[in-house]
């Protein structure tokens, strides 16, 4: 076997000091402070976990697979789809530009449909820019968004 290294004192607290303290009923004393390093963010991954996602059956279908003839995970042809489509609702969502000369397309009513969940693989970042793509584009929710970014993506 091998030796493996002590940890024995790598969890020390910081380093304290002390500083004078203002004078208080006459008397002169020192308070011990803590040392405060420099403080850094740096935008890790984070973990990652399943974020639910309802998509209608149909399209789920259409989406699973398309991602198993390419040899990629859902969460893949997601990231894909914002990848080449963006994130904005509305242009994901409006209907086709009117050609001169042709019929107007009258919209349909939306009715309710059956869903179905699917799980993207998504780590901490991943999620919250997820989540505020919706709020800044002004998504219903999170499952309409990615319902309407891979149903532009798949050309349904």
């Amino acid at each position: 076997m091998s030796e493996r290294p002590s940890l024995a004192g790598a969890f020390r607290p910081a380093a304290r000091r002390t500083q004078p303290a203002a004078a208080t009923a006459g008397t002169d004393s020192a308070v011990t402070t803590e040392e405060r390093p420099e403080v850094r963010v740096v935008a890790e991954a984070g973990k990652v976990h399943n974020v639910a996602v309802y998509l209608p059956v149909a399209l789920r279908n259409q989406v699973r697979d398309r991602a198993r003839q390419r040899g990629l995970t859902i969460t893949d042809l997601v990231e894909e789809a914002f990848a080449q489509h963006g994130a904005n609702y509305h242009e994901l969502t409006a209907a086709p530009v009117h050609r001169p000369g042709s019929m107007p397309t009258r919209s349909s009513q939306r009715r309710g449909h059956g869903t179905i969940q699917i799980q993207l693989r998504l780590d901490d970042r991943q999620h919250e820019w997820l989540d505020a793509q919706v709020e800044r584009h002004g998504a219903p929710s999170r499952s309409a968004l990615v319902s309407a970014l891979l149903s532009r993506h798949l050309g349904v």
